[in-house]
């Protein structure tokens, strides 16, 4: 289950890294763009590439940490997507799309790449070979 799990949130998070990627080219294409979404694509593109390089073992202890932080953070956000949406729902079929946009873009891996790092750490913790006896 652990690697299935592993498995999966890395795909997910290359799929979305890509889709991101599509998405910032395109706002740096177009003229209408404003800077704070030029900036908040290019730092969204930073943190799914962070935390693919932690799923895949990468950076070692110290980017794991970063990208299960990184992993939390993204999926409190995406709650916090779905508070606003509940307070000040817009009408009609945005509705539905900030709904689904706020739990497969952002809570939905956000939690599955914390899991997936999680269980990375546990069993890097469990397989780190002993460390020898000093003598003195």
């Amino acid at each position: 289950m652990g690697t299935r799990m592993i498995r999966l949130a890395r795909i997910y998070t290359a799929i979305l890294l890509a889709l991101s990627v599509l998405l910032a080219l395109y706002y740096f294409a177009t003229t209408g763009s404003s800077l704070a979404l030029r900036a908040g694509m290019v730092v969204y593109c930073v943190a799914l590439a962070l935390i693919l390089l932690g799923l895949y073992g990468r950076g070692g202890r110290d980017l794991t940490r970063i990208a299960l932080a990184l992993s939390v953070l993204w999926a409190l956000w995406g709650l916090v997507e779905l508070g606003i949406w509940y307070v000040a729902r817009p009408g009609g079929f945005s509705a539905v799309t900030a709904f689904v946009g706020a739990i497969l873009f952002s809570v939905v891996p956000g939690v599955l790449s914390a899991l997936a790092l999680r269980q990375l750490q546990r069993g890097a913790g469990a397989a780190a070979p002993a460390q020898p006896a000093v003598r003195t």
